[in-house]
Formats: structure tokens, sequence, C-alpha cells
């Protein structure tokens, strides 16, 4: 625990998707910190304020062919959603709330005393772990497997189907 300095907290910020960039981008503004150098303007620092987004990588597919000869893009895993590291403050989470491109905290409460959830700091380190070790898209790849078996099992089930129906026009020309 940190002593004298307000505490840092982790929080969730709603954005829209095709916000996340510009939101994060306020974000930083209103934490009254210098943008960080990545293109997204996300960045995990455990030590000061972050902004950080749990993210997978997915191949690049050109008319359903993957290049090999591209780097894979980065998708997020839980789009719509930022967790922010700042002071534990009204102040602080006030900027963020107000933010342009940011929607809302998640929290509790009505109106202007809505106060914010904060998320334990074991859980953004185990989402950290979790990507740097490609469970996200192990997940991923699990769930493109079911969703395959069940099209070839509903293709199956389609193709005995049109068997059937042959089998009947036979049957009406033999007799």
């Amino acid at each position: 625990m940190e002593t004298g300095a307000a505490q840092m907290q982790w929080y969730v910020a709603i954005v829209r998707d095709v916000n996340r960039i510009a939101a994060a981008r306020n974000i930083w503004r209103a934490l009254s910190c210098e943008l960080p150098e990545t293109p997204e303007f996300i960045q995990y620092d455990n030590a000061g304020p972050s902004v950080y987004v749990p993210r997978r990588e997915r191949a690049r597919k050109r008319h359903d062919r993957f290049l090999l000869d591209e780097p894979p893009k980065y998708v997020n895993v839980m789009p719509g959603y930022l967790f922010v590291r700042c002071e534990a403050v009204g102040a602080s989470w006030a900027g963020v709330r107000y933010a342009t491109g940011v929607s809302g905290l998640l929290g509790y409460g009505e109106g202007a005393e809505k106060a914010p959830d904060r998320i334990p700091d074991a859980w953004i380190e185990d989402m950290r772990a979790r990507e740097l070790a490609g469970e996200w898209n192990e997940l991923q790849r699990m769930i493109d497997r079911i969703r395959q078996k069940e099209r070839d099992r509903q293709n199956k089930r389609k193709r005995r189907l049109r068997g059937l129906d042959s089998l009947k026009e036979v049957k009406d020309e033999i007799r």
C-alpha cells in the first residue's frame, strides 16, 4: 500500500469501440499525463497511471486466405471497455468519466453521487498474464473448433436429408 500520496486504483471506463483510441488519448489528457509512444495510447504500468485493454492476436486475412507476410492484428477481448489506473480521488475519476469518447465508468449509484467500481489489482494482473501467455488466442481457437464441429454436423445432416429426397424420387420412378 502506498502512503502519503493517494492510492492508485483500477476503474473500468465504458467507451464505444470505434472511439477506443480517441478515448484512451483523452483519458491520458484528463489524468494530466504525457501521452505514451504507443499508437493506441495504451500502456500497462504498475507504478503510475495506466490505460490497459486485454487483447488477442488475430492473423490478417484477405479473401479467406491468411497473409503470412504481414504482422498479426490485435483485437480487443472485451470491446467497449478500457481499464484505467488512476488515483482513488474523486477529481481523478471524474476527469476520466467526462473525457471525450468515454460514456461513463462502471459503477453503482444514481446521478452525480454515482461511484465507480474498483477492480482489484490481482484481476488486472491475471488478465495481463493471460494475454502474455496467449491464453486468449487459445480460447478463440477452441471456440472456432466448436463452431466448425457444429457447422460440420449441420452439413452432414443436410447431406443425409438430401440423400433421402433422392431415394424418394427413385422409389417413385420404380412404381
